[in-house]
């Protein structure tokens, strides 16, 4: 009991570090210009360009590799999508800052509230793991390390924050799980793609054997 009491406590000092952050973030480290351009940084029709231009030169310049990378990326916003907000926000039940009474009379918005529920942030989900996705791809292929892919990640979760969308935990929870989730895809995805070049290989292998037979 005394364990549990603990953690309790342990874990209500983590929240109220977590709403201090917010109200920070929020409400004091503000000006016009970051007012100005945190909405428009998380607004998908300003990032979305950015993505598809990146996806462009990735099928220009790596022309075989790239329809097994691109449709594997799709695979993978569409399962971490929906994992975090299909399973994960209603399961967990955080309320977001707009919505939580600690929070709900003071919150800076400066977009829509949006629904009820804050973790994990699905922004934060989505742009991790596609940074962590693109950062394995292009590390595999040209042995470079892309880190500013990340650094934009970063900013559209500070930018959740700073509008009044979500808890700097929520943004945290949902890093987590795109770089976990984009990990596991890279994995698989590249143990499936040698197992079908392998398959392959042996299908016309023994297509070619057969072919010596006959004529033989």
């Amino acid at each position: 009991m005394m364990l549990l009491a603990d953690m309790n406590n342990w874990w209500q000092e983590i929240i109220n570090w977590d709403i201090l952050l917010e109200q920070h973030i929020n409400q004091q480290w503000v000006n016009p210009a970051l007012d100005f351009m945190m909405p428009l940084l998380r607004t998908p029709i300003n990032w979305l360009p950015l993505y598809l231009l990146f996806i462009f030169w990735l099928v220009k310049k790596y022309r075989q590799q790239s329809l097994s990378t691109v449709i594997m990326l799709l695979l993978l916003i569409l399962f971490t999508d929906t994992i975090s907000a299909q399973v994960l926000k209603p399961m967990i039940n955080r309320l977001r800052p707009c919505w939580d009474e600690n929070t709900a009379s003071t919150v800076r918005m400066l977009t829509g509230c949006g629904g009820r529920y804050s973790f994990p942030s699905n922004h934060a989900a989505n742009h991790f793991a596609l940074a962590m996705f693109l950062f394995l791809t292009i590390q595999k292929l040209r042995s470079k390390n892309w880190w500013l892919l990340f650094a934009w990640a970063v900013s559209i979760c500070y930018a959740q924050i700073y509008v009044g969308k979500h808890f700097p935990l929520d943004v945290i929870g949902g890093a987590t799980i795109g770089c976990i989730l984009a990990w596991l895809f890279f994995i698989g995805g590249n143990r499936l793609i040698v197992l079908f070049i392998a398959n392959r290989s042996r299908y016309w292998e023994n297509k070619k054997h057969f072919m010596l037979d006959d004529l033989a």
